[in-house]
């Protein structure tokens, strides 16, 4: 990688031949090639003294291409056996499909949501557990599906997208899949994510998931960006023989304090949201129950128990979640408008 930040190429060629050879992959060995006959190319233009005004895209399209090889190698050559979790869940996982696992999802919410159409005393609770904890496992394999893939295919892309905009699939569902996106990233650079990620903050209507979407494409803007400065004055200040300790110890701090104040933002928000809404809720609840308790004896006998228990429930659940998503938009328009004047 040194090598490549340098732009040493053909040394960085060379010993991504290496490795391609020592973990010998025939597809990283066919892409290298293609990347050295581009770079080839390039370089006989130039003998030659031909002006060609894309030079510096072709040039910087080959260091993407060799920094993607680059991390295929490692995980061509720890895949098989190295303990680290990323390795153990691309093992687990690779031979499984992403479009089979939202499949999976789909079953179940669907299962759920026949269990809950009927009244509350007729529910089958059993049958209802078992379809929510069989909806938790799909959730945890796509969620370690997704952030362990590198590269994202375009295929699993489209996939991903629909299934963060589709509003039948359960909002926490959808706000995992955004951090699994996030912790990918994390991992290694792919850029079908962060587009992701990013298209998740300016297409989506749930606050909740523009939230994590927007924190995850600033932590990964922002903290990379700053560690390659800590990483440069380190690795150039051994070089000189004495490294700037005050720049690195101030750019640590401000990569440190940075993450702090995202999550401490996330978790005010959600708290504060989350709080009031409570609130709002126990006071409709006692409303009611009051209300209950001044009706006829005779309305209980021409009522059904069931109706009776969905209100006081699920309609107040439901009102509770609207004010949760409805407060989270006043609130992030509200901010957007004034971060505008």
């Amino acid at each position: 990688m040194a090598c490549i930040d340098s732009q040493q190429l053909n040394a960085a060629i060379e010993q991504l031949s290496q490795l391609i050879a020592e973990a010998n992959n025939v597809t990283l060995r066919e892409r290298l090639e293609q990347v050295k006959m581009s770079y080839d190319f390039m370089l006989r233009y130039l003998a030659q003294g031909i002006l060609d005004p894309q030079r510096n895209d072709v040039l910087s399209h080959i260091i993407n291409q060799l920094c993607t090889i680059t991390d295929l190698c490692v995980i061509a050559l720890q895949e098989k056996d190295s303990p680290e979790i990323i390795y153990a869940r691309r093992r687990e996982l690779g031979t499984t499909q992403l479009s089979d696992l939202i499949g999976q999802i789909h079953t179940q919410v669907n299962k759920l949501a026949l269990l809950q159409s009927v009244d509350s005393e007729q529910r089958d609770r059993q049958a209802m557990l078992q379809v929510m904890k069989t909806r938790e496992q799909c959730e945890t394999s796509i969620f370690n599906k997704v952030w362990s893939t590198f590269p994202t295919p375009q295929g699993d892309a489209e996939l991903i997208a629909q299934f963060i905009a589709d509003t039948t699939v359960p909002l926490p569902s959808r706000c995992l899949m955004v951090m699994a996106l996030f912790l990918g990233l994390m991992t290694f650079y792919d850029e079908n994510k962060l587009i992701l990620l990013i298209d998740s903050y300016t297409s989506s209507t749930e606050s909740e998931v523009q939230l994590r979407a927007i924190i995850s494409v600033l932590l990964q803007l922002f903290g990379p960006d700053n560690l390659k400065k800590i990483t440069d004055l380190i690795s150039s200040g051994m070089k000189a023989g004495s490294v700037d300790t005050d720049a690195v110890i101030r750019l640590s701090v401000l990569v440190l304090l940075f993450y702090l104040f995202s999550s401490l933002l996330s978790y005010a928000q959600s708290f504060v949201l989350i709080t009031a809404t409570q609130n709002i809720m126990r006071k409709m609840r006692n409303d009611i129950s009051h209300k209950l308790n001044r009706i006829p004896l005779g309305r209980f006998d021409s009522t059904s128990f069931g109706d009776l228990l969905s209100r006081v429930t699920n309609d107040v659940d439901t009102i509770g979640m609207s004010l949760n998503n409805s407060a989270s938009e006043i609130v992030s328009a509200a901010t957007t408008f004034l971060g505008c004047l």
